[in-house]
């Protein structure tokens, strides 16, 4: 009898335990057809997750293996790929990440390895590429950056290094050439680059100097090429270029000489060409906005004179031909082409009139053979050919006379021989001919 009871108790027990573990099923769809996980709860508490867990994909394939109990994952968690590849494996205890853990490609290979303890990472987490060579080292404490960096090319040769301290960059930073040699060398504050900032040629000759001042340029700096040479040189104040700076040829001679207040450009400013000679100047006499402009050809001639107001064109731009001889005149008013442009030969006669009117051209065009004497004249308006055109032989006979309507050929036209003979005569209806004398 004492037998049958106990049998009979362990059987409600065990009865018991099987009522108070419920399956969970829950689905993609609506229509319950597209499994997404199965897993166990107790007492019918979803919080209370207890037993084996598994997700799927859409696909089907498992997403997520693992083991709850009470609530809490256990043991090893597993994750793969759509296509059915371990992508991930993390061990918990009571609930918590700890030891290590490990993440591959499709393909098999690590991507990433380290270590948890207590649910935060803790020492060095390596990433790899994907010949299986370490790609970086990082050092945790307590799930914060805190000791050395390494970074390293596909060759296994350091690329850089530095130091976190709870989790602020701190102290000197060092970069690397693929081939092995120094690129540069800074140091960091709190995360901020501050100091001086060291750059080098992989021949192992100076590159640049600057100086930082949280975490922006401020001080002097000079730039070198790969044989030493100094090529620029100047400051920054902020971030920003300050004061003068210079940049150089390879052969010494000055290239650039810039004058500049918080970045942007103020005063003289003069780019030269190899032989001294300017080939610019720049004259400002408000940041950026308010300046003169000449340019000038390697022998010292005036190319180009213009100027800006509040960063729009003003006043009459002036080019020359290399012989000194003007080649353009172009008036503006209300930073709008306003007036006649007027273009020369190179001889210094002109050559064509352009009449503009806030920046349109309206009125007629004239154009002028060497010798001064008028060779076209063409009615404008909108800005395109409309109205009357007239063409002259050097002795001033008509050569071609008809109209234009946007641009093209429109209504009749006649065309005389140096005599002022009429030789041919075209009908056009908006660019298209439509009959010809010569037909």
């Amino acid at each position: 009898m004492r037998r049958f009871l106990i049998t009979s108790l362990t059987i409600l027990t065990c009865l018991s335990f099987l009522q108070a573990q419920q399956k969970v099923e829950t689905f993609y769809d609506s229509m319950r057809f597209v499994k997404k996980e199965i897993y166990y709860i107790l007492n019918n508490d979803s919080t209370q997750i207890d037993g084996a867990y598994q997700k799927f994909h859409e696909n089907g394939v498992k997403a997520i293996n693992g083991e709850f109990k009470t609530g809490k994952p256990v043991g090893a968690f597993e994750e793969y790929y759509d296509s059915g590849e371990l992508l991930s494996r993390t061990t918990y205890v009571n609930g918590v990440k700890t030891g290590p853990f490990e993440i591959w490609s499709k393909d098999g290979k690590t991507i990433q390895a380290g270590t948890y303890k207590d649910g935060m990472l803790e020492g060095v987490i390596e990433a790899y590429y994907a010949s299986g060579k370490v790609r970086t080292k990082t050092t945790f404490l307590k799930d914060m950056p805190d000791g050395p960096v390494e970074e390293f090319y596909t060759n296994g040769n350091l690329k850089q290094e530095f130091s976190y301290v709870k989790g602020k960059q701190q102290g000197l930073a060092t970069t690397y050439f693929e081939s092995g040699g120094i690129e540069s060398k800074y140091n960091f504050k709190d995360g901020i680059i501050n100091g001086e900032y060291l750059i080098y040629h992989e021949n192992g000759k100076d590159r640049a100097s600057y100086y930082y001042k949280a975490g922006y340029k401020d001080g002097a700096f000079k730039n070198y090429n790969n044989e030493g040479r100094l090529i620029s040189e100047g400051t920054y104040k902020q971030g920003s270029m300050n004061g003068l700076n210079i940049s150089y040829y390879s052969n010494g001679i000055k290239k650039e000489e810039f004058n500049f207040k918080s970045g942007a450009k103020f005063g003289k400013n003069t780019n030269y060409y190899p032989n001294g000679n300017p080939e610019k100047i720049e004259n400002y006499t408000k940041l950026t906005k308010d300046v003169t402009i000449e340019e000038f050809y390697e022998d010292g001639t005036i190319k180009v004179k213009k100027a800006y107001k509040d960063g729009r064109p003003v006043g009459t731009w002036v080019s020359h031909y290399n012989n000194g001889k003007k080649k353009t005149e172009t008036p503006y008013e209300n930073s709008r082409r306003h007036g006649n442009v007027r273009t020369y030969s190179n001889e210094g006669r002109v050559s064509k009139v352009e009449p503009y009117v806030n920046g349109t051209k309206v009125g007629r065009e004239k154009t002028y053979y060497v010798n001064g004497k008028l060779a076209s004249e063409t009615a404008f308006k909108y800005g395109k050919k409309n109205g009357t055109h007239f063409g002259y032989y050097e002795n001033k006979k008509m050569k071609e006379q008809g109209s234009f309507r946007n641009d093209v050929k429109d209504g009749k036209w006649l065309y005389y021989d140096e005599q002022g003979k009429e030789v041919k005569s075209e009908t056009f209806s908006q660019g298209r001919l439509m009959s010809s004398s010569e037909n």
